[in-house]
């Protein structure tokens, strides 16, 4: 493997990542088209291997810790102050302190939307930190689990 420098960074591995950055934001400016179907057939699954390529298998604690505080966390910390600022705007309390609670539970779904138990929209794009956080943590458990049958 080609190696950039010492801290293991792999060229071919930044340059894909690169393309598939950009090929995310021309899909998100193209109107709804088979070269946005194109590239929305891939891009996010290329992230989601990509942050698979990367992992390192520490204590079942270490992960958790890292995916809280990398995925989850911030995830949290974006919506409610997204939801506080309607708040603040609406006035409607009851309303987006309700649509908060239902984001966190919901929202994880590939599109972003879930409809049972009601309409759920996600946070735009934050949609992918939570079900990436998921993916992890299945994961981890599957990488435990064929530990133990081995």
């Amino acid at each position: 493997m080609e190696k950039e420098n010492s801290n293991s960074r792999i060229t071919y591995i930044d340059i894909a990542r690169g393309i598939s950055i950009i090929l995310m934001i021309i899909g998100h400016v193209l109107e709804q088209d088979w070269k946005r179907d194109f590239i929305f057939s891939f891009h996010m699954p290329f992230f989601i291997i990509a942050s698979g390529l990367f992992y390192k298998d520490r204590d079942l604690k270490t992960n958790l810790k890292n995916i809280f505080i990398k995925l989850i966390l911030p995830y949290l910390i974006t919506s409610f102050v997204v939801d506080l600022i309607l708040i603040i705007k609406t006035g409607q309390v009851e309303y987006y302190l309700t649509s908060w609670i239902n984001q966190i539970l919901y929202s994880y779904t590939f599109s972003g939307i879930i409809k049972f138990p009601s309409n759920v929209q996600a946070l735009g794009v934050l949609w992918f930190f939570p079900l990436l956080a998921i993916i992890k943590i299945i994961f981890i458990g599957l990488k435990k689990i064929s530990k133990i049958m081995n």
